[in-house]
């Protein structure tokens, strides 16, 4: 069992990503290992700070971590390639330091990202598998950006701040014409992370392996799940475990119980 962010190899960007995946799949293949348990790798992005690195309060149960991404495999063009050398340096230091610096690498890996983003759009949107993708996973990655847009316009991800405390469709019909870009950013980075995590499963495969995935025991309480379906959760509890001799007066984890059974 390992998290992600700690399969950092010499080529990461300061954190393990998804391409990391494969070198701990030569590992357990060669020690006769056949399956990988990996911590939750669900977005968490809540405050964009280094309070996010909780991998359990995950503002989405379908969205994959941004700081995952292989930011080396977004782009070939030259333009990509001088963008990544020139920020060479930077990448080994993030990727020297003893510990996960979390916020200093998701400042680096979006700065990277919106670029390329700019680079590749085009490309991208018209191609089938995006399509495909897009078709497959609108009815969560839909409401999911425009989650991730208005926390960043709102500066927080407590939505019951907001204009929109509720989501609605029309909502993502007026981000689309007034805030598209940020919203096709979203879309575009949960594509490359759906095509970079199916590339190591599929190696893992080959390798005659498997990965297991962890998840959280409920969802965060401001989160895009809770804010789509505010009708299947008591928005007025948090779940947590009781006193116990870790921690006398229990723990609050943050998470917003259902309404329904299990």
């Amino acid at each position: 069992m390992v998290p992600v962010f700690s399969l950092r190899s010499n080529r990461s960007f300061g954190v393990g990503d998804f391409s990391d995946l494969k070198k701990a799949v030569l590992w357990a293949a060669a020690t006769g290992q056949k399956l990988i348990q990996l911590l939750p790798i669900h977005d968490t992005t809540a405050t964009h700070s280094w309070r996010d690195s909780y991998p359990y309060a995950a503002i989405s149960v379908f969205a994959l971590h941004p700081i995952y991404l292989d930011v080396t495999k977004l782009s070939q063009k030259q333009a990509a390639q001088k963008l990544l050398a020139s920020m060479e340096p930077l990448r080994q230091k993030l990727n020297a330091a003893e510990a996960v610096d979390y916020e200093g690498v998701l400042k680096a890996k979006w700065q990277i990202i919106k670029a390329l983003f700019q680079l590749e759009k085009e490309t991208v949107f018209k191609s089938s598998s995006y399509q495909a993708f897009f078709e497959t996973n609108k009815d969560w990655l839909i409401p999911y950006g425009c989650f991730c847009v208005l926390r960043d316009k709102y500066g927080t991800c407590d939505f019951t701040t907001w204009s929109e405390t509720r989501y609605e469709p029309q909502i993502a019909t007026l981000l689309n014409t007034l805030d598209q870009e940020a919203l096709l950013l979203h879309y575009y980075v949960q594509f490359h992370l759906d095509k970079q995590l199916k590339e190591a499963v599929s190696f893992a495969h080959q390798h005659h392996c498997i990965f297991k995935g962890d998840i959280a025991i409920g969802v965060f309480k401001n989160s895009v799940d809770v804010w789509q379906n505010q009708s299947l959760f008591h928005v007025d509890a948090q779940a947590g475990a009781p006193p116990d001799d870790f921690s006398v007066s229990g723990q609050n984890w943050g998470f917003r119980p259902t309404t329904g059974p299990g």
